[in-house]
């Protein structure tokens, strides 16, 4: 059973976050500021009224995700409060919803409330898990999932390209199995092909 959180616990996660946003607005101001977007490593252009929210909500991310093991609830406040910076930095520019950190986010966020245990968050876990697969074909194609799928029914080894769609086959079965869908068993096994695929 986790130990209950103390005062002192959150205020100094308090501190840490407000330390860590300020040296994200510092960055975002630098005049070297550049950004690459990983898979492609191609330059991704950002409107500079984006520049503060879009650092806020990676840095954010990141924290988010290295929590996620240890501590579920923390995660989901840090991965919360980058979607929050997301939209914010998406709202001054919207071309940075085809980065493949919003898909990767969202598919975070739903992870974290699995961890979690919170049955009540499955609506918004689902509508993240819709804006995940449609940023994974805004991102690729209409014929990324079959062809994904595909391959690893067929027990072909599919390349690391594919890893977002096993996370998003694996958190839809759970999905599923959250919202009492029991004869759902296409997802999971689809799911446990692309992991099996990806372990070759």
């Amino acid at each position: 059973v986790p130990a209950p959180r103390r005062e002192e616990d959150d205020a100094m996660e308090t501190d840490e976050k407000a330390r860590l946003l300020a040296a994200c607005d510092a960055l975002a101001r630098d005049r070297a500021f550049d950004l690459s977007d990983g898979p492609s490593g191609r330059r991704v252009r950002v409107n500079p009224a984006a520049r503060g929210p879009l650092v806020r909500a990676l840095a954010c991310h990141a924290k988010g995700r290295a929590a996620l093991d240890d501590d579920a609830a923390a995660a989901v406040e840090w991965l919360v409060d980058a979607d929050a910076a997301f939209a914010e930095a998406m709202r001054a520019d919207p071309g940075l919803r085809d980065l493949a950190n919003f898909g990767s986010l969202q598919l975070d966020v739903v992870r974290a409330y699995a961890a979690v245990g919170d049955a009540a968050a499955l609506d918004d876990a689902t509508a993240r898990l819709d804006a995940a697969r449609r940023a994974l074909v805004r991102r690729y194609d209409e014929a990324y999932e079959p062809r994904g799928v595909a391959a690893a029914r067929s027990g072909r080894k599919v390349p690391a390209a594919f890893v977002p769609l096993a996370r998003l086959l694996v958190l839809e079965a759970v999905a599923a199995r959250a919202a009492g869908a029991v004869d759902d068993a296409r997802k999971l096994t689809d799911a446990d092909a692309m992991l099996s695929a990806l372990r070759h």
